[in-house]
């Protein structure tokens, strides 16, 4: 390889200059980012320390964004591999301070041919084996699904939007592309 000047975070990070006006709040902050947000009317609690009322307050929000990436654990272990996923993003949000709140997640699957049982698709190459300590891409759309909405469910955060691909071809080298 080549060395280059620059790492690949510090090429992303250099987008927000921190000498130029823009719409961050927080960003690349252990691993979320805040926007720039607006008046609301929210429910509020009238007092944090016990319990009490709830009350509409007119404040700014920022929403927060954030991501986690759980390849390779949902590849091994779909099921709990999206569980620490949906886990890892949520201790995100809360990792930003004091008033973040988790409203609502997003889940996104990319795998390889599905090769549903009884579903053939002429595209799909059934001579794709998979090590048998990773799970088939299948197991992966069904178990890291219910895994992500499981975990998000039991907290109070609803899976709202996603979305998933599948695609795999054989290169002319021979080589699997997935």
């Amino acid at each position: 390889g080549v060395e280059k000047p620059h790492t690949l975070f510090q090429m992303v990070k250099a987008t927000l200059p921190k000498d130029k006006p823009n719409n961050s709040i927080i960003a690349f902050h252990d691993n979320s980012s805040s926007i720039r947000g607006y008046q609301v009317q929210a429910l509020t609690p009238s007092r944090l320390d016990t319990a009490g009322k709830m009350e509409v307050l007119s404040k700014v929000l920022h929403p927060i964004l954030t991501a986690e990436t759980h390849n390779f654990p949902s590849a091994v272990a779909p099921f709990p591999g999206a569980e620490t996923g949906t886990g890892g993003r949520l201790r995100d949000v809360m990792a930003t301070g004091r008033g973040a709140y988790a409203v609502a997640g997003v889940c996104a699957y990319c795998v390889g041919n599905l090769n549903v049982p009884g579903y053939d698709l002429p595209w799909e190459d059934k001579g794709f084996v998979y090590p048998s300590n990773l799970a088939s891409p299948l197991e992966i759309e069904i178990e890291a699904s219910n895994g992500a909405s499981d975990y998000g469910n039991k907290f109070g955060e609803p899976v709202i939007h996603g979305f998933t691909r599948s695609f795999g071809m054989r290169l002319p080298s021979g080589e699997r592309f997935e």
